[in-house]
Parts: C-alpha cells; sequence; structure tokens
C-alpha cells in the first residue's frame, strides 16, 4: 500500500466551557498549544472552529508547507447536534439516568462533549466534500502532546489500505453486555484517531448514528468509543484493529512503515 495513499487530517475545537468545568477541566490556551502537534502533521488537513479560535488556529498551521482549510462554524449547527441533541440532553438530565452513573467524568455529565465526540464522522464526511483524498484521518486537536518534531512529519501510509483503521488498547474485542458496557469505564477502541477510506465514512456514520439513538432509546449515553466498539462487533471482518497505548497512533504508522522499508 502507500504510494496511492492521500490521506486528509481532520480535526476541530469548539469551545463547551470546559475550562469551567469542576471536574476534568482544561484550559483552551492549554488545548490551543496542544492543537499545533496536530497542525504540524504533513498531510492535507481540514479544520473545523469557531470563529473565536480561527486567527489562532490560522497562525499556527499556516507555519507548516501542507495545504489546509478552515471551516468555520457553531456547535449548534453541527450534524451531531441536529440529530441527538434533543433526546441526549433529556436523557442526561433525567434522574434515572444520574442515578446510574457510577464515575464523574465527562461523557456521562457533560451533553457537549458527547456531541463533539458524536460529530467525529460527520466532521470526515464534510472534509471529504472540502478537499480531495483517499483516506480520512481523525485526530483529535489535542491527541498529541509530545514534541513537536515528532509528528512533524509525512503522515504514514503503507499501513493504510481497503478497510477503516482503529486503534484498541487490545486486539481482542469482547463485551458480554451492552447496556453495563456502555456505563462503564471499560473501552477498548480509543477516539482519539482513526481512519476511515472515503467511500466508507457515510455508512459508518449512519451506522454510529442509528447505535447513538438505539441507546438513548433506552435512556443510556456513553462515550464515543463504546460506540466505535459496537460498531467494530458489527463488522469484525470490514474493520482493522491496530493494538497501541493512548496517543501512540502516529507511532505505530511509522513503526509498520520503517519495518517494510527495511525488508
Amino acid at each position: 500500500m502507500g504510494l496511492d495513499i492521500k490521506p486528509v487530517i481532520v480535526t476541530a475545537l469548539f469551545d463547551i466551557g470546559r475550562d469551567k468545568w469542576s471536574n476534568f477541566t482544561q484550559s483552551y490556551g492549554g488545548y490551543l498549544d496542544w492543537m499545533e502537534r496536530t497542525l504540524s502533521i504533513e498531510a492535507p488537513m481540514v479544520i473545523f472552529t469557531e470563529e473565536k479560535f480561527k486567527d489562532r488556529i490560522k497562525e499556527m498551521v499556516s507555519k507548516y508547507s501542507h495545504p489546509y482549510e478552515i471551516i468555520v462554524d457553531t456547535k449548534e449547527e453541527l450534524l451531531a447536534t441536529q440529530l441527538h441533541s434533543k433526546k441526549l440532553w433529556d436523557v442526561m438530565g433525567s434522574e434515572e439516568f444520574k442515578n446510574k452513573i457510577h464515575f464523574d467524568v465527562p461523557e456521562m455529565t457533560q451533553p457537549w462533549y458527547n456531541i463533539m465526540m458524536y460529530n467525529k464522522m460527520w466532521w470526515l464526511l464534510q472534509a471529504s466534500q472540502k478537499m480531495e483524498g483517499t483516506h480520512y484521518v481523525w485526530t483529535d486537536a489535542a491527541c498529541y502532546r509530545e514534541d513537536i518534531k515528532d509528528v512533524n512529519k509525512p503522515f504514514p501510509t503503507e499501513r493504510i489500505g481497503d478497510k477503516p483503521i482503529f486503534f484498541s488498547h487490545h486486539q481482542n474485542i469482547s463485551i458480554e453486555n451492552q447496556d453495563d458496557h456502555i456505563l462503564s469505564q471499560m473501552r477498548f477502541i480509543q477516539g482519539g484517531s482513526f481512519i476511515i477510506p472515503k467511500e466508507q465514512i457515510e455508512d459508518l456514520g449512519i451506522q454510529i448514528y442509528k447505535l447513538i439513538e438505539t441507546f438513548l432509546d433506552k435512556g443510556l449515553v456513553g462515550s464515543d468509543e463504546k460506540y466505535f466498539d459496537f460498531l467494530y462487533l458489527q463488522n469484525k471482518e470490514q474493520i482493522e484493529i491496530i493494538q497501541c497505548g493512548w496517543r501512540e497512533y502516529i507511532k505505530k504508522l511509522q513503526e509498520y512503515e520503517k519495518g517494510v522499508n527495511n525488508n
């Protein structure tokens, strides 16, 4: 693989009030600093953000040589907001759901956090209509936190093929009870980065949408990673899993590429 692969990095940053949370708080100044690592990756890039962050993001990304497009939007207009917001706020605001919460984590207490997580596949789809590529690489704004030189390189493509690639803590994914899993802190697939062939984005997005709605109808909410776990179990033969630790995505792809080139 590799020669005909044209990856496009897709990322986003919106203000969801994280600097004011009582738990898992983070300043947006810190997020923007981390974001430069993602912005430095040498591949075409589509960046979704709101007006208040646009100039700072443009200042950072323009230091690098790859083509990019910044798309300004509001969180209220995102497709995930339109698809899920009414049910999501109703469920997360209900006493029934609050009584089920075992952990004080954003996906259990912050609806806007979930909207951002649930919109990832839709951002890929929108990016595929804006910038030409063969594969679209979701990358969290604060995905990488090491020295910029470690990621300011051409995006590795040797491992990329016809299947979507997700990165997982474990190679084997097995879930006994989906309702218990969605409320737990156990996760297999990581949401920080994943790679989807262009022609498969819409179908996977629809599958994710249906999973989210199915659990909302049962009064349950979980992180995007739980829905990726379920998505994989629905499509085991069609999805490739790469086992790795947190934020090791480019590192694992680079290791594979280095091994191929040394043979």
